[in-house]
């Protein structure tokens, strides 16, 4: 039985390390007309979801929340949030954000190695491929078969 409560005793230990680690921010915008969220974020779990009241709530837990640097503002056209991890000792730390906003806001979303949840939102989505480093292909027309190759042009006498 003493061992159990030695167990027990560390998890609860580590639990708590675990949970100081993190460091939790809640951000909250008025949202009474149509506007857009735009989050750009790395190393991230993010949660969209959507509800009837007319403010924007994000719930930010940073790891290591040192190793963030996290900005947010509001203008007449949006709501912008931005978490980029500081070098070196950030390259550890992951974050988690779970944001509810109104149907009204468009929401448009940078995100770098991260998961997203989507939640009670109703809407089409187009998710781009990666962009491909722009590389100029020069054709060898040695390798076209001779029917497929231009007709060459005689000089001008």
């Amino acid at each position: 039985m003493q061992t159990f409560n030695t167990l027990r005793k560390l998890v609860s230990a580590a639990s708590l390390v675990r949970d100081a680690a993190f460091e939790t921010k809640t951000l909250e915008f008025l949202a009474l007309k149509s506007l857009t969220f735009y989050l750009d974020t790395e190393d991230s779990e993010v949660i969209i979801r959507r509800w009837a009241q007319t403010k924007i709530s994000a719930r930010v837990r940073l790891q290591v929340g040192f190793g963030w640097h996290l900005q947010s503002e509001q203008d007449e056209a949006g709501v912008y949030v931005v978490a980029k991890r500081r070098p070196v000792v950030g390259s550890f730390s992951r974050a988690e954000f779970d944001i509810t906003l109104p149907d009204t806001v468009h929401v448009v979303l940078k995100l770098t190695n991260s998961v997203m949840l989507l939640e009670d939102v109703t809407g089409t989505f187009q998710i781009p491929a990666p962009a491909l480093q722009a590389t100029r292909v020069e054709p060898s027309l040695k390798a076209l078969p001779a029917s497929a190759r231009p007709a060459k042009k005689k000089a001008a006498q």
